[in-house]
């Protein structure tokens, strides 16, 4: 089989499994229809401002829900975006995906944080790579993203407030 002719099947069995985990998905997000977290307005210096960006097309209809200190904050679906209120202190953030992705946080009140989740290509399973970008590359990002919060959770847990607010770990 060509290079050409594997890649083109390799991309369709990825767009079917995306589909069948989409439907399997216990999170739904959408548009706000309350006042949300701006990306780039300015805040008071008693919180932090987390920003989890997903640009990617590969596995839009694939929900990957986001912990802080293991509360729900958002979920990304597709190129959406979300932000939230921290608590100044330790953090540690955990992006739900068939290979969880952790990444640390030391949030400064007043400051804001923009984290980049990109969706490599893995055969047959979810993963994301998560990095924090600057300001400047988070204004791009969000250019191309829509800003959704979580309508519908597992049976198990409750949506988060229209602007969540994670607590620093305590020592």
């Amino acid at each position: 089989m060509s290079s050409s002719l594997h890649a083109v099947v390799r991309t369709g069995v990825v767009a079917c499994l995306a589909v069948t985990a989409a439907a399997c998905s216990a999170y739904r997000i959408s548009e706000p229809r309350a006042e949300v977290l701006h990306p780039f307005a300015p805040i008071p210096e008693d919180f932090a401002r987390v920003c989890i960006i997903r640009t990617s097309h590969l596995a839009q209809a694939v929900a990957f829900a986001t912990l802080d200190n293991g509360a729900l904050v958002g979920a990304t679906k597709g190129p959406t975006f979300f932000c939230y209120k921290a608590e100044p202190g330790e953090h540690t953030l955990r992006i739900e995906a068939d290979e969880p992705s952790v990444v640390k946080l030391h949030a400064e009140g007043g400051r804001s944080y923009y984290l980049h989740e990109k969706i490599p290509f893995l055969q047959f399973v979810m993963h994301c790579d998560a990095e924090f970008v600057s300001d400047a590359k988070a204004r791009d990002l969000v250019e191309d993203s829509t800003y959704e919060v979580i309508t519908q959770t597992p049976a198990s847990e409750h949506p988060p407030d229209a602007v969540p607010y994670a607590r620093a770990a305590t020592r």
